[in-house]
């Protein structure tokens, strides 16, 4: 009877009137939603059901950020190099007019000098890699608990011929998340793919073989409904989006990027990335008399159409791969481009309307945000136990 009693009473409160928890999550910012899990079952689905909605979501970006510190001895010398990677965090930025910081956490609490990288996020949870001066650290992080899951630590070897691009992904019908690692060897023109599967299976979170392709990827993938999107080339094609399925693990071309064909140049930077629930894809292009860069957006699996151009970049941001952060009703279009900087062009991309330097986000000196991902849902779960495959709220 007791039951029954406590169950109708969870009933009742997943049946709260709309109007009743717009009023009261509004009131409340990202950081105060992991307290929140405390409360109930019941507490957490309103918090998911709103947290995922078009409301709460589209402006918010998780940042990884450094400080430049400086020894004693710097202010005589002015050849000091500066040290970059220390006193890592992780932020939570809401972007507005304002740019304002939500929230922020840090995973260690010594001071030992790593840089974090965001590679790939997938249902609320990352891919990142912590880079030190002499080692290397990856593994999976849910920002929601902050736990983090370690995956491998090894010596950091430099070998400029191999370059590593990843993907993080969910199988929606077995629940299974996957890491996938394309590994490519400058020499060849082909990857390798390496598969880690995550459950409770002895074979499962460790690097197995998958296949060769006879292409390669410029990037990172970024996941979205099953699939992993990479943006690479193959022979003559040098801008194709590529698929692949979590759930089969096969991958296919899906479609061509006719860049303009104006620029007689392969000095192409590349960028795919998500914003809003969508894909969209940065080129870079380097002529001889300027640079600029096309926008793509996915208009369905098989259709990308050229949304935007940025005209005669200038040469200051020409290394920076531009991040989409918003898109305004008057065509105004923000991207971030590195060192907390925004970029506010105009709907004809021929002009900068403005240029916004997001709030220094401690009191550190020098402080740098690296990059930005875009924070599309809420996990709340434990962080072993949905990688286990079971992904019910506590």
């Amino acid at each position: 009877m007791e039951k029954l009693e406590c169950k109708r009473n969870i009933n009742l409160g997943l049946q709260l009137p709309p109007n009743v928890v717009e009023v009261i999550l509004p009131k409340l910012t990202i950081s105060d939603l992991p307290a929140c899990r405390l409360v109930s079952r019941t507490w957490n689905h309103l918090i998911l059901n709103y947290a995922s909605s078009s409301k709460f979501i589209p402006n918010l970006f998780l940042a990884a950020s450094y400080e430049i510190h400086y020894s004693r001895n710097c202010n005589c010398n002015p050849h000091c190099r500066p040290t970059f990677k220390c006193n890592p965090k992780m932020y939570c930025i809401d972007i507005n007019r304002t740019n304002n910081l939500i929230a922020s956490f840090v995973f260690d609490n010594n001071d030992w000098p790593y840089k974090i990288k965001i590679l790939n996020s997938c249902n609320g949870l990352l891919y990142i890699h912590k880079v030190g001066d002499e080692n290397f650290c990856n593994g999976i992080l849910n920002p929601m608990t902050n736990e983090f899951f370690i995956l491998s630590t090894q010596p950091k070897v430099k070998n400029e011929d191999i370059s590593c691009f990843y993907g993080f992904g969910f199988n929606l019908k077995t629940k299974q998340y996957k890491l996938f690692k394309a590994i490519h060897d400058e020499e060849d023109s082909h990857l390798m793919m390496e598969v880690m599967r995550f459950g409770k299976n002895e074979e499962t979170k460790e690097w197995r073989h998958l296949t060769c392709l006879p292409f390669v990827f410029y990037c990172d993938g970024v996941y979205l409904n099953g699939v992993i999107y990479w943006i690479g080339r193959q022979k003559e094609n040098k801008s194709v989006i590529y698929s692949l399925n979590v759930e089969t693990e096969k991958i296919e071309s899906i479609t061509v990027l006719k860049v303009d064909p104006s620029y007689n140049t392969s000095d192409y930077g590349y960028y795919i990335g998500k914003y809003n629930g969508n894909l969209y894809a940065t080129i870079w292009i380097h002529g001889t008399c300027c640079k600029k860069v096309q926008l793509w957006m996915m208009q369905g699996k098989d259709c990308w159409v050229k949304e935007f151009v940025v005209h005669d970049i200038e040469d200051r941001y020409v290394d920076a791969f531009l991040v989409l952060v918003k898109i305004f009703e008057d065509g105004e279009r923000w991207f971030y481009v590195g060192s907390r900087l925004i970029l506010c062009y105009d709907k004809t991309g021929t002009q900068i309307k403005k240029k916004c330097r997001m709030k220094r986000v401690s009191n550190g000196r020098g402080n740098l945000v690296g990059q930005l991902c875009h924070f599309d849902s809420l996990n709340f779960g434990s962080l072993p136990n949905i990688l286990d495959g079971h992904n019910e709220l506590n």
